[in-house]
């Protein structure tokens, strides 16, 4: 994003930022920018330290292959991590660590949208349940086991900082 705004900045008709809210608004590539997300963090890399974006149709990619699954891969560049459509791949059977040269030539499709959202409960289910586990925890500490309210502690409400004078 910080490439894109200083791009724009500079040249009013870069179309970086028109391919920033693309990135941002079309289904399938938010799908697959996810995907690259999951990968860059399962090996050990923070995704959003990264220059990430997805590819374009016609665009000639040319990089170190570094994750790739049904629907999206992801390519490093040396300049930064471009996510193309694995179908665009072809039949080069690639695997991870492989340099490979990608012409892009189609899109990125709304199945992994679709895949992407219906893996998304899960995730929100694990929320769910780890917040409600912290709500227990809390109502836990402050209620007595017959489940009656305890009043606070006098000495919890004092301030614990610093004396002033």
């Amino acid at each position: 994003m910080l490439a894109a705004s200083i791009a724009g900045a500079d040249d009013p008709a870069n179309p970086a930022m028109r391919h920033l809210v693309e990135d941002a608004t079309d289904r399938g590539r938010v799908a697959a920018l996810r995907t690259a997300f999951e990968h860059l963090r399962q090996q050990g890399a923070e995704p959003l330290a990264q220059d990430v974006r997805t590819a374009r149709p016609g665009e000639q990619i040319t990089g170190v292959l570094v994750a790739t699954d049904t629907h999206s891969s992801s390519v490093n560049t040396g300049k930064g991590i471009i996510v193309v459509p694995t179908q665009d791949l072809g039949r080069q059977k690639a695997a991870a660590g492989d340099d490979v040269t990608v012409t892009v030539k189609s899109g990125f499709s709304a199945a992994a949208a679709d895949r992407t959202a219906q893996e998304k409960p899960a995730t929100s289910q694990r929320a769910a349940s780890y917040w409600s586990g912290q709500v227990q925890k809390g109502q836990g500490a402050r209620s007595s086991p017959a489940g009656v309210m305890k009043e606070p502690d006098a000495s919890a409400a004092k301030p614990r900082g610093p004396k002033l004078r």
